[in-house]
């Protein structure tokens, strides 16, 4: 059924975010092991700073997002995680990586985190797919990119273990990238830039206004907005622990396997690919748990769920038993981070849908900011079952909390 509703335009969407998804599926796997040596403050700054360059760019489309053609954000995204992978082949050099980082746009990890989805990619990608899309299959085809999505990322996970990677089977992080890797991160880059050629394929942003259409928007509408998002404090609140409690090891955990269980780089891509896959599918099971719990409740039940396995994965003796904990918060994850994407679709005005995933996104990426030098400082310096254990709280009352928002969302939308 979905292939029904699948255009020219939505395909070549989906197109974009493979070619973008595939690099990323290696580099979130290698980034963090090999820019340990950096030492806790640089690899946490690093990541950190990827998520400031990210609020910046959400902070645009919050305020000015009826204005921007989404295209182009896909676009400009895509250019500057290419610059940002060819700075990363080209030097060692700790504060040139750091401004890599802030190059970016885009905050690196392996997508395990429950939040809104709504970077400045997500919000572009999920904008651009959604406004292209039958209303009664817009669930449906938010899963059906995120599937191609986690499919690519898989692939790119599993490229590890296909080229040469040094060290893999000590238990040591090597201070350099093999010669062969650094080629492989130019052609990253390469690809990376290629995939900013196909959004100039896509037609202009329907939804995109013009200054004229802008100011013909009643006043009382920007009231609405404004109001309800100061009575729903609560949800703002949950979004903000739950990016500040992924954030703490979403992207080290690659590093923490290598380092806690001696797992070698090229099995933790295996991992993450097989991870990937496996998530990929169960994610089209989204609408039908949604019809039957309900979007509040799946959501609420599936952070309170991630938020118990991470004390399962902090303790866990044997990594079979972490493989196990990671593959069912990775899955619950990505499902309620679907749903989340089609309820706030249903719930905001089409003109305001840029606006809505920018406002949600920055709170999320706000929290993720100051996660990773912490969780750096926590797994390099001090123990390696502290991320998880700092993270357990955050994400368990953001669960909690979240149903509270979105009640209050409702309560305001229906006076």
């Amino acid at each position: 059924m979905i292939c029904l509703v699948l255009s020219k335009e939505v395909s070549l969407i989906l197109l974009s975010r493979a070619l973008r998804t595939f690099p990323f599926g290696f580099l979130a796997v290698l980034l963090p092991i090999y820019l340990a040596p950096l030492g806790a403050y640089y690899l946490g700054l690093f990541f950190s700073f990827s998520f400031v360059s990210s609020v910046f760019l959400l902070l645009i489309l919050s305020v000015r997002g009826n204005r921007i053609q989404m295209r182009i954000v896909l676009i400009v995204q895509s250019i500057a995680v290419s610059v940002t992978v060819a700075i990363l082949a080209s030097t060692k050099q700790p504060l040139l990586i750091i401004i890599a980082s802030l190059i970016c746009l885009n905050g690196w990890g392996i997508g395990g985190g429950s939040g809104s989805g709504s970077g400045p990619y997500g919000t572009a990608f999920n904008v651009s797919l959604i406004e292209r899309s039958d209303v009664k299959s817009r669930t449906e085809i938010i899963s059906l990119g995120s599937m191609i999505g986690s499919l690519s990322f898989s692939a790119g996970a599993y490229f590890l273990n296909v080229i040469q990677v040094p060290d893999q089977q000590t238990h040591e992080v090597s201070s350099s990238l093999s010669r062969s890797t650094i080629q492989l991160l130019f052609v990253i880059s390469i690809v990376m830039f290629l995939a900013a050629i196909v959004p100039l394929l896509f037609t202009r942003n329907r939804l995109a206004l013009k200054d004229k259409e802008i100011s013909q928007i009643e006043p009382s509408k920007w009231g609405e907005i404004v109001t309800i998002l100061r009575r729903s404090y609560a949800f703002l609140i949950a979004e903000f622990l739950n990016g500040l409690g992924n954030s703490l090891y979403v992207q080290l955990l690659p590093l923490w396997m290598f380092l806690r269980f001696g797992i070698s780089v090229g099995t933790v891509g295996q991992i993450f690919a097989v991870a990937g896959a496996i998530t990929a599918f169960m994610i089209l099971f989204s609408p039908k748990l949604e019809t039957r719990i309900g979007s509040i409740r799946a959501i609420s039940f599936a952070r309170v769920c991630v938020a118990l396995a991470l004390v399962g994965i902090a303790f866990a003796p044997i990594f079979a038993i972490v493989l196990v904990l990671y593959f069912s918060t990775l899955i619950l994850s990505r499902i309620s981070s679907r749903i989340q994407q089609s309820l706030v679709f249903r719930m905001t005005p089409e003109k305001d849908w840029s606006r809505t995933f920018g406002s949600i996104g920055m709170v999320y990426l706000i929290g993720a900011t100051i996660g990773p030098v912490i969780g750096a400082f926590l797994l390099l310096d001090v123990n390696s079952a502290l991320p998880f254990l700092f993270a357990f709280p955050l994400i368990l009352i953001s669960g909690l909390v979240y149903w509270i928002g979105y009640r209050a969302m409702r309560s305001v939308s229906s006076h």
